[in-house]
């Protein structure tokens, strides 16, 4: 590609350019005076360099460039010269379709907006409605604040090719107004303490906007504590961005997994996922402990390969039928054998295994899809979480990470949650493990990424000196679960009754 051209737009946000000696098709962008904005677009496909053709530079135009390119606009804006093979009509076409469908899908009003690139957009004036295009706009801006979302948040979920229209919708779904992570809509209410799968999956609707959520007792009003905290007259609720939350009743303090409910295609569950069980594995048995597993499913939902796993020990494969390991001795897994397979409730919002357990099924606006899991049967009792097996990466020195802290023993919340910020102190690339700092009192701990599997982190029991320089404080061994929507869980590598759920906060 070559030539290039700039121009300063005027009040009514119109602008003029004129090219010469230029090959199409051409990547635009536009910055605000202040630097604080900055859009993408691109020449329609469907013209010739010696026309004059209309460009549109819009936030509509943004998604559609992340859409068609499948990354970050400014990527593909640097990098036109090698992506420039992908701006044809019909990928154009595929693109905005794509982009009007997901916002519509979303509740956003994009009907009748015409072509993004070059359709007409007239603004309203203080004496007219604007267009089509211009109430798309509106409404998008809209929904970007109400969600407490931003463009480039929404642009990179747009480009996922794992994003799905009912994940960008949880994204743009109305927030708190001050935590984004509080969103309007229904949600899994995940109880293990209840002792019927229809109670412990109870369907709650939350009203973002009125801090309330309806349960099936009755409407219950949320007071903002500060960082995504919200204290009731029945639960404390703690929310990540991505819309999963944690409730602790005042009543019996066992914790309560919030699942935005979305819809699911069977053929998501295609992959290999890390699996962290709390509970046990006999609704009549008292006994409770963490167990982890591997399991891999086909795209038609069947398991075609299971084992448990225990400490840093290599995994042990399932048997054909119910493995039936004992919490106690640290191996675990959600005991279904292979070849089960899944099958849908009427909504699409959770499935069903051959055993009777329910899978709650998740996916953020980045396409990071998780499944938490809810059995109360006599082939397992309890709560857990599944992430598909992906190596992680190291985080970064002087890296900040803010979260709630939560100790689940004997079923329930052990004391308060913790208000925790810990900021990396040091990486090491040779041995993939990392140290980290708590502001609180000092305490410095560390961990090695992807062991024992892909996907995990361990930390070896250790000790360490505080702030005072005098006390010493001692810490168990743990692998961690990092589910990727601001959600971590964690257990102790032998199995015991010891569950750790931390909630990633602003």
């Amino acid at each position: 590609m070559k030539g290039t051209g700039s121009a300063t737009t005027a009040a009514n946000g119109s602008y003029s350019a004129n090219l010469t000696d230029i090959t199409l098709p051409c990547a635009l962008k536009a910055t605000s005076a202040d630097g604080n904005t900055v859009l993408y677009s691109l020449t329609s496909p469907s013209v010739t360099a010696s026309t004059n053709q209309t460009a549109n530079i819009t936030p509509l135009t943004q998604l559609l460039v992340a859409k068609l390119a499948g990354t970050d606009p400014a990527s593909f804006f640097a990098n036109l010269n090698t992506a420039a093979s992908s701006v044809t009509a019909a990928n154009v076409s595929s693109a905005q379709a794509a982009v009007l469908d997901i916002l519509s899908n979303a509740g956003v009003n994009v009907s009748n907006v015409g072509d993004l690139l070059v359709g007409a957009l007239v603004p309203a004036t203080s004496s007219a409605s604007g267009n089509a295009y211009d109430v798309a706009l509106d409404a998008l801006a809209a929904a970007l604040v109400k969600s407490g979302t931003s463009l480039k948040e929404l642009a990179t979920a747009v480009a996922s090719s794992d994003a799905t229209p009912a994940s960008i919708a949880t994204q743009l779904a109305p927030a708190a107004s001050t935590c984004a992570g509080l969103k309007s809509g229904q949600y899994h209410a995940l109880d293990k303490s209840l002792p019927t799968i229809t109670e412990a999956a109870q369907l709650v609707t939350v009203d973002a906007s009125k801090l309330t959520i309806a349960l099936n007792s009755g409407t219950v009003a949320l007071t903002d504590a500060g960082n995504c905290h919200f204290t009731s007259s029945v639960a404390d609720f703690y929310f990540a961005k991505s819309g999963v939350g944690v409730a602790v009743p005042m009543d019996n303090k066992a914790p309560v997994v919030l699942v935005p409910a979305q819809k699911t295609a069977i053929s998501e569950f295609a992959g290999t996922w890390n699996i962290l069980w709390y509970g046990n594995n006999d609704v009549n048995s008292s006994t409770q402990g963490v167990g982890y597993a591997l399991q891999t499913r086909n795209a038609g939902g069947a398991v075609t390969y299971g084992a448990d796993c225990a400490a840093l020990d290599a995994c042990v494969p399932w048997i054909d039928g119910i493995n039936d390991q004992d919490w106690t001795d640290g191996n675990g897994g959600s005991h279904h054998g292979r070849d089960t397979v899944i099958a849908g409730d009427a909504s699409g919002t959770w499935w069903l295994d051959g055993y009777g357990t329910r899978l709650f099924p998740f996916k953020n606006g980045e396409g990071k899809l998780v499944v938490f899991v809810l059995g109360k049967n006599s082939d397992s009792n309890g709560l857990g979480a599944m992430a598909k097996q992906s190596a992680t990466n190291l985080p970064t020195v002087n890296q900040v990470e803010k979260f709630w802290d939560f100790t689940v023993v004997g079923g329930v919340v052990n004391g308060t949650p913790a208000d925790t910020t810990m900021t990396i102190q040091s990486v090491d690339t040779a041995t993939n493990s990392f140290t980290r700092k708590r502001s609180s009192d000092g305490r410095v701990d560390g961990f090695t990424i992807n062991k024992p599997r892909d996907g995990l982190r361990y930390r070896p029991a250790g000790s360490s000196v505080l702030n005072d320089g005098v006390t010493t404080v001692n810490y168990r061994a743990a692998i961690v679960l990092p589910l990727g929507i601001g959600i971590s869980v964690s257990g102790a590598p032998d199995g015991r009754d010891s569950l750790s759920i931390s909630v990633t906060h602003p």
